[in-house]
């Protein structure tokens, strides 16, 4: 008897892993090292996928904005900051940083709004 249930309890542990990966493989491929992922083709397509989704986490979308950085994929970049500005509106590095993608991408007049926004809220913190 114990035996059955050790079996049964192995076989979910596999389907439920199987099940996850299935779900989340794109999530799951993001956390592998950048290093890795600059020169894997289907960044692009799994970083998409995955800003798709509705909830995903900052270390995602962090990891996503990193290697879209160093690919030199600035529109990639933005959303993903974008994301996390949505979430951290107050955050004067991510809006500096979506302001800094800005500048790259030639869009002078967005990011000029955003490093004045930025300077801003500075000033509001110094007598």
């Amino acid at each position: 008897m114990t035996q059955r249930w050790l079996w049964l309890t192995v076989v979910l542990i596999l389907l439920e892993s199987g099940v996850f990966y299935a779900r989340y493989h794109d999530i799951v491929s993001l956390s592998r090292r950048a290093d890795t992922l600059v020169t894997d083709s289907s960044f692009v397509a799994t970083a998409r996928a995955v800003l798709s989704r509705d909830r995903v986490s900052r270390r995602v979308l962090e990891r996503i904005a990193e290697v879209a950085s160093r690919q030199q994929d600035h529109a990639l970049q933005l959303a993903a900051l974008d994301r996390i500005a949505q979430r951290l509106p107050d955050d004067r590095e991510i809006q500096l940083r979506r302001a800094d993608t800005l500048r790259a991408m030639g869009r002078l007049d967005e990011a000029g709004l955003v490093y004045t926004a930025v300077a801003g809220t500075t000033r509001g913190d110094r007598p």
